[in-house]
């Protein structure tokens, strides 16, 4: 039998095995990069930095992720050779929640902007 190769042009959404086919995809890359899924939630990836000072983390939903870690670029780079992704930059929203910080200074993280958007379906006329 002769092997073959398949370039995919266009992704195929909305089919029942999309999700999980994706998700077990990008597991075994993460995994591959030393991350070990949390055993609370799947979604949330760790793993013990070289320094050993601390751990990096990496947070999936569906085909969103967020990398916290000590050098996340790093991370980013190498997912990069990987993946085609789309936005690359420090986010604002993930979530739901607001991301803010100043260069060098920690991260906030806020769910005001979420709780906002939700009161006006809950509230009773």
């Amino acid at each position: 039998m002769v092997n073959q190769i398949a370039i995919v042009q266009k992704g195929l959404y909305n089919l029942k095995s999309s999700g999980i086919r994706w998700y077990l995809h990008f597991a075994k890359t993460i995994c591959q990069m030393g991350f070990t899924p949390s055993k609370y939630d799947p979604d949330v990836w760790y793993k013990l930095r070289e320094d050993g000072e601390g751990y990096d983390y990496i947070v999936t939903y569906v085909d969103d992720f967020l990398i916290t870690a000590k050098d996340a670029w790093s991370y980013m780079r190498h997912l990069q050779s990987i993946y085609t992704i789309k936005e690359l930059a420090h986010p604002d929203i993930y979530l739901g929640a607001l991301y803010t910080s100043q260069p060098s200074q920690d991260w906030t993280i806020s769910c005001k902007k979420y709780i906002k958007e939700a009161i006006p379906g809950i509230e009773h006329p």
